[in-house]
């Protein structure tokens, strides 16, 4: 492949199981932030600082595609082992998310604001519900398309019986 034919999104969009968890990611970190905002609720009417439900969710879409990115690799994976990789890449994924979206906002005060506000996620019922929904659904489809489709495959399946 020549400089001429190189496009930005050739390398993500090439796997496209990869590109499917990012999308899921997207997904279960807009659904879980969404949640979680309504849970806590808006902030009163007085107050300095409210922020919109909506724009946070939105926000963490961002994070949430961006972890999953880097831990694509963790979900869908066989046995016992695969169950652990997942659970563990969705506990980790809304502090990395977390983490990157503060980044953003505000270098190294918001990295450890914004991982740390994430951790919110546990602690409310309906966020924990369903974030608990997203890693099982997650979990389960790329599992399926990985076993129906062999090439997904870059590891032995033995490593993870």
């Amino acid at each position: 492949m020549s400089n001429d034919d190189f496009q930005p999104w050739q390398w993500l969009l090439r796997d496209r199981l990869r590109f499917l968890i990012i999308l899921e990611s997207a997904a279960a970190g807009f659904l879980v932030a969404l949640t979680l905002a309504f849970a806590l609720g808006t902030g009163d009417a007085d107050a300095d600082f409210r922020f919109n439900p909506l724009g946070v969710a939105i926000l963490a879409s961002f994070g949430g595609a961006a972890s999953g990115l880097f831990l694509s690799g963790w979900f869908g994976r066989p046995g016992k082992a695969g169950w652990v990789f997942a659970t563990l890449a969705a506990f980790l994924s809304p502090s990395l998310a977390g983490a990157i979206i503060g980044t953003f906002i505000a270098p190294l005060a918001g990295t450890a604001f914004g991982a740390g506000m994430a951790l919110l996620s546990f602690v409310h019922v309906q966020s924990f519900a369903v974030w608990l929904f997203c890693l099982l659904a997650m979990h389960l489809q790329i599992r399926y398309l990985r076993q129906r489709d062999p090439s997904h495959r870059k590891t032995s399946p033995d490593v993870f019986e």
